[in-house]
């Protein structure tokens, strides 16, 4: 999008749903997807607030569910034993063999880049030690449309750039401290300035293309064995030019499907 970031994909999604007779629950913790004979029935989750404290525990019917939970917690609602051996051995491929780059997104005080680089405005800039062999992407996108943020604050996101396989998940607590002490070292204030700061860890689906995983091979779509239960997101269309480009692919796919059934 031109102004917003990423969360208006999201707001433009919520706006028709609700303009359509829809209802859009946030902060909501999905712990299972009831299956009966064969179909989707519903999911039973946590309601919560601020994403730390449990309100209640609900239970939501649908005949329908379009999942995008990241492909690698995808056993963590959806039984193994329920799934028909094929999407278990696509899924334990990319648990395998997928890409992560692990990071952080912070909240500051405007005054934390008062000067920095010398007063000009780096938007995206790498930073790293050469003799550890690792390095990380900065970035700082209100630099580019202050709207992202409130007023006085900037955001900062700082991505570890060495590939980290899925496999080896132990490591991303680490980078992440990684991260947040390099930005202490690029920013002598970065702790007095600091809001808010979030630990992140991006799958980077692109490195996932191969002959058996892409085209009519992929996750993305109906799930075989499963009435009315779908997968989508950017891990579950691997090569499709990553990111936005295979989330969208995906979710093109799902709908062509449900319209197919209903």
């Amino acid at each position: 999008p031109q102004k917003g970031g990423c969360i208006a994909f999201s707001n433009a999604l919520g706006e028709v749903i609700l303009r359509h007779g829809g209802d859009v629950i946030t902060e909501f913790n999905v712990d299972k997807v009831i299956i009966e004979n064969g179909a989707v029935k519903g999911i039973i989750g946590r309601m919560m607030e601020s994403g730390h404290t449990m309100i209640a525990e609900m239970e939501l019917r649908a005949r329908i569910i379009v999942s995008t939970i990241p492909i690698d917690r995808l056993f963590t609602i959806v039984p193994e034993e329920k799934l028909d051996q094929l999407t278990v051995n696509k899924v334990n491929d990319f648990r395998e063999h997928s890409i992560v780059y692990p990071g952080v997104i912070a909240g500051v005080d405007e005054s934390l880049l008062d000067g920095f680089g010398e007063g000009k405005q780096f938007f995206q800039f790498t930073a790293g030690d050469p003799k550890e062999d690792w390095h990380a992407l900065v970035t700082v996108p209100t630099y580019v449309d202050k709207d992202l943020a409130p007023k006085g604050y900037h955001y900062i996101i700082c991505n570890s750039h060495r590939k980290l396989p899925v496999s080896r998940k132990g490591e991303i607590p680490g980078l992440h401290e990684r991260c947040t002490r390099l930005l202490n070292q690029i920013f002598p204030k970065f702790n007095e300035c600091v809001d808010w700061i979030m630990r992140v860890t991006y799958v980077n689906s692109a490195y996932n293309a191969k002959i058996g995983r892409t085209g009519h091979n992929s996750l993305a779509g109906a799930v075989p064995g499963i009435k009315g239960l779908y997968l989508a997101g950017d891990g579950t269309y691997p090569g499709f030019s990553g990111g936005v480009g295979s989330a969208v692919k995906s979710a093109s796919i799902c709908m062509e499907a449900i319209e197919r059934v209903e």
